[in-house]
């Protein structure tokens, strides 16, 4: 097993030790950061995006070497390939382009529509259904992966800015992200909505990942010198984890045992995610901060581990179990990745008595789950196939009826949940957790702890509606401040538009007042040259019409003062 780490250069480790398996340099070979890195589904390819320079796609099959170079795609920005194949590698730019690159024919694809500005992240959902695009302006574009087109667009709330996001492998609806301004953020795609968001951060989020087995479990990173653990369904944050340094990356293995942090100082430190206080291993990686981490695909282990657990067996100091894993068994252990393993069903057998019978009905699941009489053996379907084994077999039903009589673990389907409750008190149900694990584990530390006592959670609380009011006053001041966010944006955006129109009005007096001086020079070229002398002109000529009329008048005012003496 693999982890690849980029700084100015990309380095693959084993988990667990310090031994550096392969060093890959990019090709510019420029001071910078690289800009992103993604495992194909095969973890046999790497794609590298370099600070400057085309992406290149590396190969560890046989050794580390340069696979191809994508050069239909200049000033590429972030790179991620496809979940389900690793054929098609989408390729973000720094002009807000989009692509959809085939490695095999080395040619673009297709194209998803324009952005606004540069691309910073780049990925898919799960099962590939959606495209996801983070801009430098905070924008985050979600492009429908078949139809090319643009499904929505998610924002941080109250943030300008994106600096992390991650799609959920198993639920393809689910985001995270972070911003500059401390802000995690889970979107659901269904509703294009937000779902859950926190202020949790005094300095700008890194890296923000979800757990690979529980959507509701969230991990974050700022240069606060903090790692988050936040419950999205109850919407609070459950633990902090200590760090020395300002963590820059964060991933988590395929099972969610391990969680991977990369600092600012170089180290790569590996915690188990049953025992958050302090790291398994730590180990320097690189000379300056680590911009991003990557576990390989467990499936393409080169070592032929199959498992993180035997590569840092030493680090932990337990040992390392082997069974097989039951895939699809849920059990409330598996909230933060607690391995258990599988207990093979034992063969019912009429003749061994009530006790092998019990025995044989209990698996590795929660024993306490099973003292309530909630398991997959207290549903109608079960009683129903007790019932034809009773018409079928005489000795079962033989069996069936000791283990009645011998007051089986089991409860009665039947009865009602609060008699099975009032049945077994504190002492009847005194161990919670199976004795297999209980042996074969140490006693682990989980992330999500009481806020009041820092102990262990061992039972689900039961939610009470003490704190209703509470949590609709909270609610209602929630809603005030979206409300008066809305309005101050309503508002900015009509005064904005309102200059707007004043600055086009002036535009078109201006262009209407050289259009009539255009006109005026066209008529009469010389009149805005002579326009004062003509005009002086004009009034002296007023002046002496003035003055001859006014000669006029007195001469005929003479004659008529004549005419009278007369």
């Amino acid at each position: 097993m693999l982890i690849a780490s980029s700084s100015t250069i990309v380095k693959f480790h084993e988990v667990g030790s310090t031994t550096l398996s392969y060093t890959f340099q990019p090709t510019s070979k420029l001071d910078g950061a690289c800009r992103s890195i993604s495992w194909s589904k095969d973890g046999n390819w790497v794609a590298v995006v370099p600070h400057q320079g085309l992406v290149e796609i590396v190969t560890l099959k046989s050794g580390c070497k340069l696979l191809q170079t994508v050069q239909d795609v200049t000033e590429p920005s972030c790179a991620s390939f496809q979940n389900l194949t690793k054929r098609n590698v989408a390729v973000g730019t720094k002009h807000g382009q989009v692509l959809l690159y085939d490695v095999k024919s080395k040619s673009t694809k297709s194209r998803y529509p324009r952005t606004s500005c540069s691309v910073t992240h780049v990925g898919f959902t799960a099962k590939d259904t959606h495209c996801y695009a983070g801009c430098s302006n905070g924008d985050l574009f979600l492009f429908n992966n078949v139809a090319k087109n643009l499904s929505c667009t998610l924002k941080v709330p109250k943030s300008n800015s994106l600096t992390s996001v991650q799609a959920h492998i198993q639920r393809r609806n689910f985001l995270v992200g972070g911003s500059n301004e401390g802000i995690v953020a889970v979107w659901d795609t269904n509703v294009n909505k937000v779902k859950f968001h926190s202020e949790a951060h005094n300095a700008p989020v890194t890296a923000t990942i979800f757990s690979p087995i529980n959507v509701a479990l969230v991990i974050s990173a700022g240069l606060d010198r903090q790692v988050c653990v936040f419950d999205v369904d109850d919407r609070q944050r459950i633990a902090c984890i200590p760090v020395e340094n300002n963590v820059t990356s964060l991933d988590f293995s395929e099972d969610a045992t391990y969680i991977a942090m990369g600092s600012q100082n170089g180290k790569i430190h590996l915690y188990d995610s049953r025992n958050l206080q302090n790291p398994v291993h730590s180990f320097k990686a690189h000379e300056t901060a680590i911009k991003h981490l990557a576990f390989q695909s467990p499936s393409s282990d080169s070592s032929g581990n199959s498992s993180i657990g035997s590569v840092v067996q030493e680090e932990v100091g337990r040992p390392v179990q082997t069974e097989e894993v039951v895939p699809g068994k849920k059990r409330t252990s598996d909230l933060f990745g607690i391995i258990v393993p599988h207990i093979p069903a034992m063969e019912h057998d009429a003749l061994d008595g009530s006790k092998n019978s019990v025995t044989a009905s209990l698996e590795a699941g929660d024993s306490f789950i099973n003292a309530l009489g909630l398991d997959r053996n207290n549903t109608a379907e079960s009683m129903k196939l007790e019932e034809s084994a009773k018409d079928e077999s005489k000795g079962k039903a033989l069996a069936e009826s000791r283990c009645a009589s011998a007051n089986s673990f089991t409860p009665n389907p039947a009865r009602t949940l609060r008699e099975r409750l009032s049945i077994y008190d504190s002492k009847t149900i005194k161990q919670s957790t199976p004795k297999l694990l209980s042996e074969n584990f140490m006693p682990s530390f989980s992330p999500i702890t009481r806020a009041n006592n820092g102990k262990q959670v061992t039972t689900p609380e039961v939610k009470t509606f003490n704190n209703l009011p509470d949590e609709i006053e909270k609610a209602m001041d929630s809603m005030k401040t979206d409300v008066q966010m809305s309005i101050q944006q309503s508002a900015h955006e009509l005064r904005r538009m309102m200059l707007d129109f004043h600055l086009a009005m002036v535009k078109e007096f201006m262009k209407m007042e050289n259009n009539f001086n255009n006109i005026r020079q066209e008529i009469n070229p010389d009149a805005m040259l002579h326009r004062d002398s003509n005009l002086l002109e004009e009034n002296i000529t007023l002046k002496r019409r003035i003055l001859e009329l006014e000669n006029q008048v007195g001469v005929l005012s003479e004659k008529v003062n004549n005419n009278k003496s007369e």
